[in-house]
C-alpha cells in the first residue's frame, strides 16, 4: 500500500524495489606504509588514508586504538577534505614496549568523516597490522662510544708527553 499526492490510498499485488548494496567496503579505507617497529622503541606509523568513493568526503578524522604491548599519546589525525580516489597520509607516534613478543600486532582504526549530503559517518573500527620485530642491534653503542673516546682522549695524552 502506498499513498502519493493527493491521499489517495492505493494497493499493488507485486512491487519491484531497487536498492543499492554496499560491498563492506569502507569508504575510506586505512592502509599502512610504515608499520615496521623494534621492541622497546618509540617511532611513527605511517597510515595511508583514501576516499574509495566517487564523491569527496570531509572532516576526516582518524582515530588510532593501540592496546599493549602497543600504545601512542597521538591518537587522532584529521584530514580536512579528500577528493574522489584521492589518498593522504596520516602520522601517529606509536611506542612499542620492552616486553612486547616480535610478531605482527593489531592496531585498531577508526574513520569518520561528514560525506557531501552532510552527513556524519563512520567506517567501523579497521584493523591495521603492525610488525613488531627484534631490535636490530644489540651491541651497546653508547659505552661503547665512552670507551673508543676515552682510550683516544689517553692517546692523544701520551702522544703529547712523548
Amino acid at each position: 500500500e502506498y499513498r502519493p499526492p493527493g491521499d489517495e490510498l492505493r494497493a499493488a499485488d507485486r512491487t519491484d524495489v531497487l536498492a543499492a548494496v554496499s560491498t563492506g567496503d569502507p569508504a575510506v579505507a586505512v592502509e599502512p606504509r610504515n608499520a615496521t617497529f623494534e621492541v622497546d622503541s618509540t617511532g611513527r606509523l605511517v597510515l595511508a588514508v583514501t576516499n574509495t568513493e566517487s564523491t569527496p568526503q570531509t572532516d576526516v578524522t582518524v582515530r588510532l586504538v593501540a592496546e599493549e604491548p602497543l600504545s601512542s599519546e597521538d591518537a587522532v589525525a584529521f584530514v580536512p577534505r579528500l577528493d574522489a580516489g584521492e589518498t593522504r597520509l596520516v602520522v601517529f607516534d606509536l611506542e612499542v614496549s620492552g616486553d612486547a613478543v616480535p610478531k605482527t600486532q593489531v592496531v585498531g582504526v577508526e574513520v569518520s568523516y561528514e560525506d557531501n549530503a552532510g552527513r556524519q559517518l563512520s567506517t567501523g573500527t579497521q584493523r591495521v597490522a603492525v610488525e613488531v620485530v627484534e631490535p636490530a642491534t644489540t651491541f651497546p653503542l653508547f659505552p661503547a662510544l665512552v670507551v673508543v673516546l676515552a682510550l683516544a682522549g689517553v692517546g692523544y695524552w701520551w702522544y703529547r708527553r712523548r
